[in-house]
Protein backbone atom coordinates (compact mmCIF):
# COMPACT_ATOMS: atom_id res chain seq x y z
CA UNK A 1 0.00 0.00 0.00
CA UNK A 2 2.72 2.47 1.01
CA UNK A 3 4.92 1.49 -1.94
CA UNK A 4 2.04 2.07 -4.35
CA UNK A 5 1.28 5.47 -2.80
CA UNK A 6 4.92 6.54 -3.08
CA UNK A 7 5.24 5.41 -6.71
CA UNK A 8 1.97 7.14 -7.64
CA UNK A 9 2.99 10.36 -5.87
CA UNK A 10 6.43 10.43 -7.53
CA UNK A 11 5.02 9.84 -11.02
CA UNK A 12 2.23 12.39 -10.52
CA UNK A 13 4.68 14.94 -9.13
CA UNK A 14 7.06 14.52 -12.06
CA UNK A 15 4.26 14.83 -14.62
CA UNK A 16 2.89 17.96 -12.94
CA UNK A 17 6.37 19.46 -12.67
CA UNK A 18 7.14 18.75 -16.34
CA UNK A 19 3.85 20.25 -17.56
CA UNK A 20 4.19 23.32 -15.32
CA UNK A 21 7.75 23.95 -16.50
CA UNK A 22 7.35 23.23 -20.20
CA UNK A 23 3.65 22.97 -21.03
CA UNK A 24 2.56 26.56 -20.49
CA UNK A 25 -1.06 27.37 -19.73
CA UNK A 26 -2.41 25.27 -22.60
CA UNK A 27 -0.42 22.20 -21.51
CA UNK A 28 -1.71 22.60 -17.98
CA UNK A 29 -5.29 22.94 -19.22
CA UNK A 30 -4.97 19.70 -21.20
CA UNK A 31 -3.48 17.83 -18.23
CA UNK A 32 -6.23 19.01 -15.88
CA UNK A 33 -8.89 18.11 -18.44
CA UNK A 34 -7.52 14.57 -18.88
CA UNK A 35 -7.35 14.05 -15.10
CA UNK A 36 -10.90 15.27 -14.56
CA UNK A 37 -12.24 13.05 -17.35
CA UNK A 38 -10.58 10.11 -15.59
CA UNK A 39 -12.21 11.35 -12.38
CA UNK A 40 -15.64 11.27 -14.03
CA UNK A 41 -15.00 7.73 -15.26
CA UNK A 42 -14.04 6.65 -11.71
CA UNK A 43 -17.12 8.38 -10.31
CA UNK A 44 -19.33 6.65 -12.86
CA UNK A 45 -17.86 3.22 -12.09
CA UNK A 46 -18.57 3.85 -8.38
CA UNK A 47 -22.26 3.94 -9.31
CA UNK A 48 -22.02 0.65 -11.19
CA UNK A 49 -21.96 2.17 -14.67
CA UNK A 50 -19.71 1.04 -17.50
CA UNK A 51 -16.70 3.29 -18.02
CA UNK A 52 -17.61 3.66 -21.69
CA UNK A 53 -21.41 3.87 -21.30
CA UNK A 54 -23.61 6.82 -22.34
CA UNK A 55 -23.88 8.29 -18.78
CA UNK A 56 -20.09 8.35 -18.47
CA UNK A 57 -19.69 9.93 -21.90
CA UNK A 58 -22.28 12.57 -20.95
CA UNK A 59 -20.34 13.28 -17.74
CA UNK A 60 -17.11 13.64 -19.71
CA UNK A 61 -18.85 16.09 -22.07
CA UNK A 62 -20.03 18.14 -19.08
CA UNK A 63 -16.48 18.30 -17.69
CA UNK A 64 -15.26 19.43 -21.11
CA UNK A 65 -17.95 22.09 -21.25
CA UNK A 66 -17.14 23.43 -17.78
CA UNK A 67 -13.38 23.58 -18.36
CA UNK A 68 -13.16 24.66 -21.99
CA UNK A 69 -16.38 26.67 -22.48
CA UNK A 70 -17.33 27.90 -18.97
CA UNK A 71 -19.28 30.92 -20.21
CA UNK A 72 -21.68 28.64 -22.09
CA UNK A 73 -23.02 27.44 -18.73
CA UNK A 74 -24.42 30.91 -18.09
CA UNK A 75 -26.86 30.47 -20.96
CA UNK A 76 -30.27 29.43 -19.56
CA UNK A 77 -30.99 27.21 -22.58
CA UNK A 78 -27.98 25.01 -21.83
CA UNK A 79 -28.91 24.62 -18.17
CA UNK A 80 -32.47 23.69 -19.14
CA UNK A 81 -31.11 21.22 -21.69
CA UNK A 82 -28.95 19.50 -19.08
CA UNK A 83 -31.90 19.21 -16.68
CA UNK A 84 -34.13 17.96 -19.51
CA UNK A 85 -31.61 15.24 -20.41
CA UNK A 86 -31.42 14.13 -16.77
CA UNK A 87 -35.21 13.75 -16.57
CA UNK A 88 -35.47 12.18 -20.03
CA UNK A 89 -33.07 9.32 -19.28
CA UNK A 90 -35.56 7.27 -17.18
CA UNK A 91 -38.16 7.74 -19.90
CA UNK A 92 -35.93 6.40 -22.67
CA UNK A 93 -34.47 3.59 -20.56
CA UNK A 94 -37.95 2.79 -19.17
CA UNK A 95 -36.42 2.52 -15.72
CA UNK A 96 -37.33 5.14 -13.10
CA UNK A 97 -34.48 3.81 -10.96
CA UNK A 98 -32.01 5.30 -13.48
CA UNK A 99 -32.92 8.85 -12.44
CA UNK A 100 -31.02 8.83 -9.16
CA UNK A 101 -27.65 7.44 -10.37
CA UNK A 102 -27.73 9.51 -13.56
CA UNK A 103 -28.54 12.75 -11.73
CA UNK A 104 -25.80 11.97 -9.20
CA UNK A 105 -23.36 11.40 -12.06
CA UNK A 106 -24.32 14.73 -13.66
CA UNK A 107 -23.91 16.53 -10.33
CA UNK A 108 -20.57 14.77 -9.79
CA UNK A 109 -19.35 15.70 -13.27
CA UNK A 110 -20.24 19.37 -12.72
CA UNK A 111 -18.48 19.27 -9.34
CA UNK A 112 -15.35 17.62 -10.78
CA UNK A 113 -15.37 20.05 -13.71
CA UNK A 114 -15.62 23.01 -11.33
CA UNK A 115 -12.53 21.73 -9.51
CA UNK A 116 -10.66 21.44 -12.79
CA UNK A 117 -11.77 24.92 -13.79
CA UNK A 118 -10.41 26.25 -10.49
CA UNK A 119 -7.05 24.54 -11.07
CA UNK A 120 -6.84 26.11 -14.52
CA UNK A 121 -7.75 29.49 -13.02
CA UNK A 122 -5.01 29.17 -10.38
CA UNK A 123 -2.41 28.69 -13.11
CA UNK A 124 -3.66 31.80 -14.92
CA UNK A 125 -3.25 34.08 -11.87
CA UNK A 126 -0.24 36.38 -11.53
CA UNK A 127 2.56 34.14 -10.18
CA UNK A 128 0.11 31.29 -10.75
CA UNK A 129 2.90 28.73 -10.43
CA UNK A 130 3.27 29.74 -6.78
CA UNK A 131 -0.44 29.40 -5.90
CA UNK A 132 -0.73 26.14 -7.77
CA UNK A 133 2.27 24.56 -6.05
CA UNK A 134 1.09 25.89 -2.68
CA UNK A 135 -2.24 24.16 -3.27
CA UNK A 136 -0.73 20.88 -4.51
CA UNK A 137 1.90 20.67 -1.77
CA UNK A 138 -0.76 21.31 0.87
CA UNK A 139 -2.82 18.41 -0.50
CA UNK A 140 0.15 16.04 -0.74
CA UNK A 141 1.36 16.93 2.75
CA UNK A 142 -2.15 16.52 4.14
CA UNK A 143 -2.55 13.08 2.57
CA UNK A 144 0.91 11.93 3.66
CA UNK A 145 0.59 13.19 7.24
CA UNK A 146 -2.93 11.79 7.59
CA UNK A 147 -1.75 8.37 6.42
CA UNK A 148 1.24 8.12 8.74
CA UNK A 149 -0.36 9.72 11.80
CA UNK A 150 -3.48 7.58 11.39
CA UNK A 151 -1.43 4.40 11.10
CA UNK A 152 0.85 5.30 14.00
CA UNK A 153 -1.70 6.64 16.48
CA UNK A 154 -4.86 4.86 15.36
CA UNK A 155 -7.83 5.69 17.54
CA UNK A 156 -11.52 6.27 16.83
CA UNK A 157 -12.72 6.06 13.25
CA UNK A 158 -13.78 9.27 11.55
CA UNK A 159 -16.61 8.06 9.28
CA UNK A 160 -16.46 4.25 9.13
CA UNK A 161 -19.54 3.95 6.94
CA UNK A 162 -17.91 6.05 4.21
CA UNK A 163 -14.19 5.37 4.63
CA UNK A 164 -13.39 2.63 7.16
CA UNK A 165 -9.66 3.36 7.28
CA UNK A 166 -9.87 7.05 8.21
CA UNK A 167 -9.28 8.01 11.85
CA UNK A 168 -9.76 11.23 13.81
CA UNK A 169 -6.03 11.30 14.58
CA UNK A 170 -5.30 10.98 10.86
CA UNK A 171 -7.65 13.88 10.10
CA UNK A 172 -5.90 16.11 12.64
CA UNK A 173 -2.51 14.99 11.31
CA UNK A 174 -3.65 15.87 7.79
CA UNK A 175 -4.69 19.37 8.82
CA UNK A 176 -1.38 19.98 10.61
CA UNK A 177 0.58 18.49 7.70
CA UNK A 178 -1.17 20.72 5.16
CA UNK A 179 -0.56 23.83 7.28
CA UNK A 180 3.09 22.92 7.78
CA UNK A 181 3.65 22.20 4.08
CA UNK A 182 1.94 25.42 3.01
CA UNK A 183 3.90 27.55 5.49
CA UNK A 184 7.24 25.93 4.58
CA UNK A 185 6.70 26.27 0.84
CA UNK A 186 5.41 29.83 1.23
CA UNK A 187 8.46 30.77 3.27
CA UNK A 188 10.91 29.21 0.78
CA UNK A 189 9.28 30.08 -2.55
CA UNK A 190 7.26 33.24 -1.93
CA UNK A 191 7.29 35.27 -5.17
CA UNK A 192 8.51 38.36 -3.28
CA UNK A 193 11.83 36.57 -2.74
CA UNK A 194 11.98 35.10 -6.24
Amino acid sequence: MLKQRVITAVIAGLVVLFVLLFGGTIGWRWLVWMCTVVGVVEFSVMFGRRWYGPPTVFGALLVTLVEWFPHALYHPFLLYLIVAIVFAVPVFTRSPADLKPFSMLVFGALYIGAGGFALIGLRDLPVGWFWLWLFLISIWMSDTAAYFVGRFLGGPKLLPAISPGKTISGMIGGIVGAAFGACLFGWIAHPVHA
